[in-house]
């Protein structure tokens, strides 16, 4: 008789912007609790930095984990640079479209199941805030900008003693999950929880 095979472990590398994005991110861990025997998974601890920061950090990391995450905000765009690095390390030769916007690349581009690293997480409109504004299922302020979502979801979370509080008492795991369709962005993020993840 032979032996059962033994699922490999998937290594997962995560370049986050700033704190709000960790604050969710370990909510979410909290919520999935990977199996580290299954999916082991490393978080840069220098959040902060432009996109092209991250995403420079995730690029140098690549070929080293099965799966290497960028996560940042739309509001300052990639520089052309960082845009045609990516392309090298998705195999794209002929470059990206230079009217696609950076929030669409990872869709356009690098969707399919044998997505290739890094994988690209873009809060899209504006940031971080505008898309936990919508996740909290809340209209987003006419005057459309990063300041004004941060605006409005600090005013959501104001009740709660925390983020991490809001998020724990708001959200339970079915309804974040019921939210993918409308959000895109979600399956992207919960993608770094879950064990053979297709989007």
């Amino acid at each position: 008789m032979s032996k059962k095979k033994r699922k490999q472990k998937t290594t997962v590398y995560v370049a986050l912007e700033g704190k709000r994005e960790k604050v969710f991110y370990d909510f979410l861990f909290s919520m999935y609790k990977p199996d580290e025997k299954l999916k082991h998974i490393n978080f840069d601890p220098d959040c902060g930095g432009s996109p092209d920061a991250i995403l420079q950090r995730a690029l140098r990391t690549k070929n080293n984990y099965d799966e290497v995450y960028a996560w940042f905000d739309e509001d300052k765009k990639l520089l052309q640079k960082s845009k045609d690095e990516s392309a090298k390390a998705w195999g794209i030769h002929h470059g990206f479209d230079k009217e696609v916007k950076d929030s669409y690349l990872q869709e356009k581009y690098n969707s399919n199941s044998k997505r290739k690293n890094p994988i690209l997480i873009v809060s899209a409109p504006c940031s971080i805030d505008c898309f936990l504004v919508q996740l909290s299922d809340r209209r987003l302020p006419k005057a459309l900008n990063t300041q004004n979502c941060k605006d409005s979801f600090a005013g959501i979370i104001g009740p709660y003693n925390s983020e991490k509080d809001y998020y724990e008492t708001k959200f339970t795991r079915e309804e974040i999950e019921s939210l993918q369709e409308k959000l895109p962005i979600l399956k992207l993020i919960l993608s770094i929880f879950k064990l053979d993840e297709k989007f």
